[in-house]
């Protein structure tokens, strides 16, 4: 047996002068990946709060879209035509309240916004619905200060 633990004493100090492999570079993987998950995370959160504000808008042009066609079709109460004109500005604009001394912020022209607001309250509060021709042209007032055509 003494033999044996001689030789085992030989491969022991043959294997102590093995030296491990290096060590391979690091992979740039984890590096890439994470850069691109950070670019998308951006762009989303971007996108996100674009589209958030951008909401109000796009349901304004919706409930004006959808009153004029209510109003072309021929069936139309004036009166809650002037109602859901009044209310599809007010979210365009994001005003709780409409009134003639508090034009939106780009407004070109402060008497046409004037004359505009009062006869959008005639339309929805005088005792006499307004004429078709007189609702067109509220319509068309409406697109203009909400600044695009819905």
């Amino acid at each position: 047996m003494a033999p044996a633990s001689g030789n085992h004493a030989a491969a022991t100090a043959a294997l102590i002068d093995i030296t491990p492999l290096p060590k391979p570079p690091p992979s740039p993987w984890p590096l890439v990946a994470s850069g691109t998950g950070a670019v998308v995370l951006v762009l989303a959160v971007a996108w996100w709060l674009r589209r958030r504000r951008s909401l109000p808008r796009v349901q304004a042009r919706r409930l004006l879209r959808r009153t004029h066609q209510r109003f072309s079709a021929g069936t139309p109460d004036p009166r809650r035509c002037a109602f859901d004109i009044a209310r599809a500005l007010r979210l365009a604009i994001g005003r709780s309240r409409l009134t003639p001394e508090t034009p939106p912020a780009a407004a070109d022209d402060v008497e046409r916004w004037r004359s505009f607001i009062v006869q959008l309250q005639r339309a929805r509060f005088a005792p006499q619905p307004l004429t078709a021709e007189d609702m067109v042209a509220l319509l068309a007032e409406a697109r203009h200060w909400m600044g695009r055509r819905p």
